[in-house]
Parts: structure tokens; C-alpha cells; sequence
């Protein structure tokens, strides 16, 4: 008798390769509002053919904000006394990996395809906070069971 068996690790595929978020123009309103988020915008992470995946962990990397280390920085060159924020659509809070590597978990759904729905929000930590560009440049891991 011979008997084969493939155990495999269910995974999944992202929908795009990456994702591209567009948080539109925000008011920088005077005097600075520390803490309180700015222009939320919804996006999502897409993944596709995971009908052996029960389970997501997210994790995200960026340079943590000098300021508040639970915030990503900015890009060089532009706004200052910002952070960027990124929670869940439940509020879960995604922190830089390097400040907190505890990954966000996610149930996937049996039907193959799900959206990992996320917020992301600009937050002033500084009162002396400056106008321009706010770009910010973030990784993602996903990890599946």
C-alpha cells in the first residue's frame, strides 16, 4: 500500500500588489487640535483564493512618528508635527512594527475573498504642526493560519 498526502499552509493572494491610499486635502485649522484625527478615509486590503485560510494577522511597518511612537511618520520634506494614523473599521489601532510587532487579527470568510477595511487618519501632535505634504510610506505583512 502507498498512501500520499499533501499538508499544505492555506494562503492567500492580494488583490493589488499595493495599495495606494488618497486622503485628499486637509485643513490645518489654527490654534492645532492635538490628537484629534483628521480627514478619515476608508481603504481596504483586498485578498483573493483563501478558502483554506480561517485567519489574518496584519502587520504594518513604518518609521514610528519622533513625536508619538504609536502614530507612523511622515515623509521628509513636507507637514510637520503630524502623524499618521491607521485603525481597523472596529478601531483596532495597526502600530508601527518596530514600536509594537503585535499583528492585527482578521477572520476570513470560507468564500475565498475578503477585505482586510481599515481607516487611516492624519493626527497633529504638535501645536507649532505645519502645513504640506503629508506622504507617508507603509509596509504590510500578512500572516495566515
Amino acid at each position: 500500500m502507498k498512501f500520499t498526502l499533501k499538508i499544505s499552509q492555506g494562503a492567500c493572494e492580494l488583490v493589488k500588489d499595493s495599495v495606494e491610499v488618497d486622503m485628499g486635502t486637509a485643513v490645518l485649522k489654527k490654534p492645532v487640535r492635538i490628537g484629534t484625527e483628521i480627514n478619515p478615509t476608508p481603504f481596504s486590503i483586498g485578498l483573493k483564493n483563501c478558502s483554506e485560510v480561517v485567519r489574518a494577522y496584519v502587520t504594518m511597518d513604518g518609521t514610528p512618528n519622533a513625536d508619538d511612537s504609536n502614530l507612523f511618520a511622515l515623509d521628509a520634506g513636507g507637514a510637520t508635527g503630524v502623524g499618521l494614523k491607521i485603525k481597523t473599521a472596529a478601531g483596532v489601532q495597526q502600530f508601527p512594527e518596530n514600536t509594537t510587532p503585535t499583528p492585527v487579527e482578521f477572520a476570513i470568510n470560507g468564500d475565498g475573498a475578503h477585505q482586510l477595511n481599515y481607516i487611516a487618519s492624519y493626527v497633529p501632535i504638535r501645536a507649532d504642526a505645519t502645513i504640506g505634504r503629508a506622504d507617508a510610506t507603509v509596509d504590510f505583512t500578512v500572516q495566515y493560519e
